[in-house]
């Protein structure tokens, strides 16, 4: 039974550790100490990282708007660490009280996703044993989608019980393994490549070596900030920007299409100090590959999937879909049209799945998907690959995507899609498959994705 007293505190560890939020002073009595939840997100922190700060690399909080959280995987990891530190120390300086900024709901919603995330990573609790520690109060406080300008409540779907599905789905799949957090290296090397691959490359990984999201390439390689990677081939010769040629399934992007009803994306703000809209003193290093061929291989992408057009506001140039090809890279394309909420077709999903068939099992055979930003309709398409190979419901991936790529899905059309999404099942019915045990279909599903891989991918593969 956890204790809750008359002004909202609970006490999370009999003796050990107490949740106060809004920095409720009357609860720090004799023989206890308080710390507000997100200054320990800071502590260990290196230069660069987001630390007690929601971050969209490369943009500025005026560009991402209302979206407040939740806090990004750097934070959460530097958190549990440090709230571990605290809690050794129990003994000597009393029960530890657990507080928020005074009446800052944002902080409080923050707070409590990042204590949740601890108990399930840590303790090895259950959401819903979480909702039943800390109540529904705090469950059921909802987040701004990253780049919505209304302020509207009504217009959330996303909430802090969400989040700690969305840590157990990680913690079961062997996502986010809780044993790291017991090894201080291991965080600090996790953070660092965290933010290498942001700051550097503009990618992320949403499923530690299985499946990574990130901007075109080509918007990267424009970027004038010196920290940027400025290379998509080893030699340094880029691709030329793919010419329509009648063959191509999909076209250039109607112009129609892109500047009304386009979703809230923009395109980044170029920074030459290299520290602005990087967060912080960040610079290269000789450990990192210069190209993005390079870094695709070194972190084990078997396959790359573009869902962008060429010609969108903020391209100044694509790639050819032979680019990889040389390199042992499967590409493929499949064209979202970044208008009405950046929604996936059924053909869309139907053809992520079959052509991502062979990936996804094992170390190596991870995928790579971008968008123009790599906010909106890749992660989608993430989402939805997810959902298939490892079981999940549509709003876990939601949750662990927004915590491991903050400013990831950029409208509320797109949370309620994944939300929709219960089960794989759902999400094969929405696409007009097979359902996943229908062992009958095997064949036929074999005989489709050659047929796809031999019009949408890379024709040297």
């Amino acid at each position: 039974m956890h204790r809750q007293s008359a002004t909202s505190s609970v006490e999370v560890l009999p003796e050990v550790l107490v949740w106060a939020p809004n920095g409720d002073e009357n609860e720090v009595a004799a023989g206890t100490r308080a710390v507000q939840a997100q200054e320990l997100c800071a502590r260990g922190a290196q230069p660069g990282e987001a630390g007690a700060a929601y971050m969209v690399r490369h943009y500025s909080k005026e560009a991402y708007s209302h979206a407040f959280g939740p806090l990004g995987i750097g934070s959460l990891l530097r958190f549990c660490q440090a709230l571990d530190v605290e809690l050794q120390n129990v003994a000597t300086h009393g029960q530890l009280i657990l507080t928020t900024l005074p009446a800052n709901q944002e902080s409080r919603a923050n707070a409590a996703v990042l204590l949740g995330a601890w108990l399930v990573l840590k303790r090895g609790w259950s959401a819903d044993a979480v909702v039943q520690c800390l109540g529904h109060k705090e469950a059921e406080v909802k987040f701004a989608c990253s780049w919505n300008r209304s302020a509207d409540d009504q217009d959330r779907e996303m909430c802090v019980a969400h989040c700690w599905q969305g840590m157990e789905a990680a913690r079961s799949r062997g996502w986010l393994d809780p044993a790291m957090l017991e090894d201080a290296a291991k965080i600090d090397g996790m953070c660092s490549e965290i933010l290498t691959l942001s700051a550097m490359f503009d990618v992320a990984w949403l499923i530690p070596g299985f499946l990574m999201i990130g901007a075109d390439p080509m918007t990267t390689i424009v970027d004038p900030n010196p920290i940027t990677c400025s290379q998509l081939l080893p030699d340094g010769h880029e691709a030329d920007r793919k010419e329509d040629n009648g063959e191509n399934e999909v076209a250039a992007t109607p112009k129609s299409m892109t500047s009304v009803n386009s979703v809230d994306t923009v395109c980044k703000e170029y920074d030459f100090s290299g520290t602005a809209m990087s967060g912080g003193q960040v610079r290269a290093t000789d450990d990192w590959p210069t190209d993005f061929t390079t870094l695709f291989q070194q972190m084990g992408i078997g396959l790359v999937v573009r869902a962008n057009f060429d010609d969108e506001p903020g391209m100044t140039k694509g790639y050819s879909d032979g680019a990889f090809a040389s390199h042992g890279l499967l590409q493929a394309n499949i064209r979202v049209v970044d208008k009405l909420g950046g929604l996936p077709t059924p053909h869309d999903v139907a053809r992520l799945l079959e052509v991502g068939e062979g990936f996804m099992h094992e170390k190596g055979h991870a995928v790579m998907i971008h968008c123009k930003g790599g906010f909106g309709r890749s992660v989608v398409l993430a989402a939805c690959l997810a959902i298939d190979k490892f079981h999940i419901s549509g709003a876990a991936a939601l949750v662990f995507f927004r915590i491991m790529r903050p400013g990831a899905i950029t409208s509320s059309k797109q949370e309620r899609f994944l939300k929709s999404l219960k089960t794989s099942d759902d999400l094969r019915r929405f696409a007009n498959l097979p359902m996943a045990g229908d062992g009958g279909n095997t064949m036929s599903r074999v005989t489709s994705l050659r047929s796809l891989l031999g019009r949408c991918c890379s024709p040297s593969l």
